[in-house]
């Protein structure tokens, strides 16, 4: 299947994509994965797999701030997770966190967990 079939609104020569369905409750309901075949390089094609798995748990943004990170923008073979990638999956997932919380409210639990 070629990729502009599961992602219509994608611009051509992606190496990977990630696209992150909710339902009305903002929850995931189910995701898609593209993974490019022309990722020769396994190494290249490890980070791909792992950085877009990632994505799909529904860390979708990327930053150029963490160039050893998973969720690095520029180009990377990363193919760890940093501690700080870690840590950013375990916030998701955090049970103490819920849907709708705005930025304090976040931080207000964050900075109680580090109390515990």
């Amino acid at each position: 299947m070629k990729y502009k079939e599961v992602f219509p609104d994608c611009k051509s020569g992606l190496r990977g994509a990630a696209y992150v369905v909710t339902n009305n409750k903002n929850e995931i309901s189910r995701t898609k994965i593209y993974i490019s075949s022309n990722i020769k390089n396994k190494k290249d094609r490890d980070h791909i797999i792992r950085e877009e798995l990632t994505q799909s748990l529904g860390l979708l943004n990327d930053t150029y701030q963490y160039p050893k990170s998973i969720f690095y923008q520029g180009k990377s073979s990363v193919v760890e997770y940093l501690d700080i990638d870690k840590a950013l999956i375990k916030m998701l997932y955090e049970e103490a966190i819920q849907l709708g919380m705005d930025r304090d409210e976040v931080i207000e639990v964050l900075n109680n967990l580090k109390k515990e």
